[in-house]
């Protein structure tokens, strides 16, 4: 079992017996409770899991070792997608990134939200923090700017954008 939180670390424990196996610390970034607000996938033997510090971090799951990690330019709040070996997920620096699950490799980047930049990034809009959906070669994800979003999942070109008119937190199912 993994478990992010507050301090910056994710925690793995044995699900039978509750003791804990590992533990790994990323450092926080800009806010006064740094921490892991991203649920931890695991997939081939690795965690996959995001931070405050802008970064995507992959850990052996075993050993709680780093694989590697991948830098954005904000908060990686949400639960990344693992399909076909490409890990896919959003920042709080309004894009959405697509990375090999191998060695971390940047695949493509896109901007979608209209307002990424720190203004609005510290008012809460334009922000991507919600957990992307990845089906029929499409990369669905949502942001507090009120879209949603569907993106080419091998180029990360938009398909299309809809604008709820309201300002969305919640993941896509």
């Amino acid at each position: 079992a993994y478990i992010g939180g507050t301090g910056a670390k994710l925690q793995a424990f044995d699900a039978k017996t509750g003791e804990e196996l590992w533990t790994f610390k990323t450092k926080g970034w800009i806010y006064a409770y740094p921490g892991i607000y991203s649920s931890p996938v695991v997939v081939n033997g690795k965690v996959f899991v995001g931070s405050d510090n802008a970064r995507l971090h992959a850990l052996d799951a075993i050993t709680g070792k780093k694989v590697w990690e991948y830098k954005t330019g904000g908060t990686v709040a949400g639960t990344p997608a693992v399909v076909n070996d490409v890990v896919y997920f959003d920042s709080l620096d309004g894009k959405m990134y697509a990375v090999s699950a191998e060695d971390g490799t940047k695949i493509w980047s896109t901007t979608v939200c209209e307002h990424p930049d720190q203004y609005w990034s510290y008012v809460g809009m334009g922000q991507m923090s919600s957990s992307p959906n990845v089906s029929g070669g499409v990369v669905y994800s949502a942001s507090d700017d009120g879209k949603v979003y569907a993106l080419d999942a091998a180029t990360g070109e938009k398909v299309w954008t809809y604008d709820t008119g309201a300002t969305i937190y919640s993941s896509l199912a």
